[in-house]
């Protein structure tokens, strides 16, 4: 009786309690499918495993690209995408070669930022899928620079951005600003380079979305494994694709243009405003290598009461130096600064500048006109430059006419526009006679010095018998 009952339950199918067929079969498929994704993820990792990269000679590298490839620390992998982007990318041999002796200004400088930072130096190669190494290149998107920074970002990143600067184009500028972003990045992500690179490209936000809908944790996710853009699914194996070319030129038959082994430019400040075409003239280059090394300047001209950071190559220097030793008078009727005062509006700074409130805010990168006491403002080129703010270093000759000469003592409450109001004065004239600068700022007790009508200073032009380079 036993043996019949327990072939009886042999032919009986076992189903837990509570469950019905239905549930059986969609428990049944559902394992399968798990099974199946198991599978193929293993064969995935194992596609994308890493294997022995390649050996270098001993000795000391032979050229900057030399010792770019020898600092590659990215896990050397074999993956289908990979092995697609190195297929396109030697397709069109002459670009490797191009873009190769394109990065000559910039690569020994973004080499010594990597090596500061302790980051891979794969990044060098970066601004190739990005720019091609064209500080100049502007994307669909609005992204800028050798690092494609798009505006949104650029402000997040401290990068100034307005009608006369662009920093996200600026080399020194955008590249500290692009590798503090990538580190940050790579910290969230772990040391993940992979997804901090989706993360540069799609948006750190997009690329945890993504995470998110896997089902992965941030802390496990997968690069392979992940349903991000095609764009991005191109965008991180393209920098892989390239290392390796870049790593072993021999091997794949491509040229690498040598870069030597030191800096190719320095810095120099220069605080006025000159044409860049006369900038260049100082240095000895021309109009373009001038531009090339100095891409965030957007009117072809630095900026005036400003800190101006200018790249020249190393060798031009001392010509530099010589040309400003002869102390030449540039023309300088060009865009100053203002500090906002409280009360001030953009249409009353408008109005006391002789611009518009459109201007101001194209030049200043404003969306809005709502401004904050204590920010400056760059102002337009004006028409009448007679009395810009750039005249304020202006003083009276020994040979004026004085027999009107006012003074006011400067008390509490008072401003320099009230004052230029109630004499009934030019703000910039008032400015320029008692060289005070852009931000319009007096201190209580201050005596100015007020000039009837007529018998104003007019500022000087330059020193006689000189040229403005």
């Amino acid at each position: 009786m036993a043996a019949v009952t327990i072939v009886g339950c042999a032919r009986q199918e076992i189903r837990p309690p509570g469950q019905t067929a239905e549930q059986i079969a969609d428990l049944k498929r559902t394992t399968s499918e798990t099974a199946e994704a198991i599978r193929m993820w293993l064969e995935i990792k194992q596609a994308a495993a890493a294997k022995p990269g390649p050996r270098f000679p001993p000795g000391p590298p032979r050229d900057l690209w030399d010792e770019a490839r020898r600092g590659f620390s990215f896990a050397w992998q074999d993956h289908p995408f990979i092995e697609y982007e190195i297929r396109y990318l030697l397709r069109n041999p002459e670009f490797l070669k191009r873009v190769s002796e394109r990065a000559t200004p910039y690569l020994y400088y973004i080499m010594q930022e990597l090596k500061t930072r302790g980051l891979p130096m794969e990044l060098a190669l970066l601004p190739i899928i990005e720019s091609a190494y064209r500080p100049e290149a502007t994307s669909r998107s609005q992204a800028a620079g050798l690092w494609q920074i798009i505006p949104s970002t650029g402000r997040l990143l401290g990068l100034e951005q307005n009608g006369l600067l662009d920093e996200r184009r600026d080399i020194i500028a955008s590249t500290r600003a692009a590798l503090d972003y990538l580190s940050d990045l790579n910290t969230r992500y772990n040391g993940d380079w992979l997804l901090t690179l989706a993360a540069y490209n799609y948006g750190w936000g997009n690329v945890n979305r993504v995470i998110e809908k896997s089902g992965f944790d941030e802390d496990e996710a997968d690069f392979w494994l992940l349903s991000l853009p095609p764009e991005t699914m191109r965008y991180v194996p393209r920098l892989i694709a390239t290392s390796q070319l870049f790593a072993q030129p021999e091997k794949y038959g491509i040229t690498i243009t040598p870069i030597p082994i030191r800096p190719y430019f320095t810095t120099v400040t220069l605080n006025r405003r000159i044409k860049t075409a006369s900038a260049a003239k100082a240095a000895g280059m021309t109009h373009a290598e001038f531009k090339g090394l100095n891409p965030g300047y957007r009117q072809h001209q630095t900026l005036a009461n400003h800190p101006n950071r200018v790249l020249i190559p190393v060798d031009r220097k001392a010509r530099w130096n010589n040309a400003f030793s002869r102390k030449t008078r540039y023309a300088d009727t060009g865009p100053g600064r203002y500090r906002i005062h409280p009360g001030d509006t953009l249409g009353t700074i408008a109005t006391r500048h002789g611009t518009t409130v459109r201007t101001l805010m194209y030049t200043n990168g404003l969306s809005s006109t709502n401004i904050r006491a204590g920010d400056a403002l760059i102002l337009p080129e004006l028409k009448n430059t007679q009395y810009t703010a750039n005249t304020q270093t202006a003083h009276a000759t020994s040979q004026q006419q004085t027999s009107r000469l006012r003074h006011h003592r400067v008390s509490t409450g008072d401003t320099l526009w009230n004052i230029s109001r109630r004499y009934q004065l030019n703000v910039r004239q008032l400015a320029a006679w008692n060289g005070i600068g852009n931000d319009y700022v007096i201190n209580v007790g201050q005596i100015l010095k007020l000039y009837p009508p007529g018998k104003q200073e007019r500022p000087r032009r330059g020193i006689p018998g000189q040229a403005a380079l």
